[in-house]
């Protein structure tokens, strides 16, 4: 991907006023991730990937609310096994 100047002028200036987040978010995971030490490390997305993080980016999504936090890997959840059926 590429940036012009300016965009990465504007880029630079939200990095500059980036600050850690404060208050309550929710993060929904598969069970087999659910390990507290490592859960909001970004390594699965590093490793993997993620919806928005190419390979080499740690990244950790969270959400402000419970249901908005269940309703990407539901939908994941539910997508796979409809894709699972469909062979039956």
């Amino acid at each position: 991907m590429t940036f012009s100047a300016k965009q990465q002028r504007a880029i630079k200036r939200w990095i500059s006023r980036a600050v850690p987040i404060k208050g309550l978010f929710f993060r929904s995971v598969e069970y087999r991730y659910m390990d507290p030490m490592d859960v909001l490390s970004g390594a699965g997305a590093r490793a993997h990937g993620g919806r928005f993080a190419p390979i080499g980016t740690r990244a950790v999504y969270l959400s402000a609310t419970d249901a908005g936090a269940s309703w990407y890997p539901k939908r994941c959840w539910e997508t796979n096994l409809s894709s699972n059926l469909e062979g039956l």
